[in-house]
């Protein structure tokens, strides 16, 4: 039993690179995208938010959110407004290393629902969500539903031979 406990992770030891070790690809647009272009990214990727990088460089995020409230309200043109024109340039940042924990508290005291990822040399590492954390949380409980079955019923002999 202390075995199969210990095999998952707890949430608490639940690190910024265990939510995006499987992603082979960091998405991204950049500043002269339009915002058609952009949000058509978004839509083809199916996320709400990604990195805007000059270069290399992270220069800002570019979300929905953006879309909606300097694009869309204010009756702007997505096919003329330039990316660098609505992103949000003041970006908060977590590195790898980070906690599930120290995550939900940064989301918490922003009040934003993205975190931009950087590695240990500062480069762009892609955006971890909320949905991502509510994803790790589920996958989380259904492991603790799973060892709790395991211990409250075992794996008692189904009497076949």
């Amino acid at each position: 039993m202390r075995e199969m406990v210990m095999s998952g992770k707890d949430l608490s030891r639940v690190t910024v690179k265990d939510m995006v070790k499987n992603r082979e690809v960091f998405y991204s647009v950049s500043l002269d995208d339009t915002v058609k272009e952009a949000a058509s990214t978004l839509k083809r990727l199916h996320i709400r938010a990604t990195g805007v990088l000059e270069g290399k460089k992270l220069v800002g995020v570019f979300s929905h959110y953006d879309v909606s409230t300097k694009v869309v309200t204010e009756g702007k043109d997505p096919n003329a407004t330039k990316v660098k024109d609505v992103m949000t340039p003041d970006v908060i940042k977590v590195n790898l290393h980070n906690t599930f924990s120290e995550c939900l508290e940064i989301f918490g005291q922003h009040n934003i629902s993205h975190l931009v990822v950087e590695d240990k040399d500062g480069n762009y590492y892609g955006v971890v969500s909320q949905k991502d954390m509510q994803d790790k949380m589920l996958e989380n409980l259904k492991n603790m539903l799973e060892i709790t079955q395991q211990y409250a019923f075992g794996p008692y002999p189904s009497g076949k031979d």
